[in-house]
């Protein structure tokens, strides 16, 4: 359509503001606190994220494998 912003700037824009999200959706959906009096949220964020991790790119790295060895002729 419109191409006001470079793909670059787009993409910084587009994951500052997925960033802020997910920082506001941890504050006030998960209502944890960031502070020393409970060291258990820090960890279980961690770990959460450890997951996600896992998941996230070991489902690209199967897709990308299964896309290698099926269309390769």
């Amino acid at each position: 359509m419109f191409n006001i912003f470079s793909k670059f700037s787009t993409f910084f824009l587009i994951s500052i503001f997925a960033i802020f999200q997910i920082l506001v959706h941890f504050r006030y959906f998960f209502k944890l606190e960031f502070s020393k009096k409970n060291p258990w949220y820090l960890i279980s964020i961690i770990f959460s994220l450890l997951i996600i991790f896992i998941i996230l790119f070991g489902s690209i790295w199967i897709m990308l494998n299964l896309n290698h060895h099926l269309m390769d002729n």
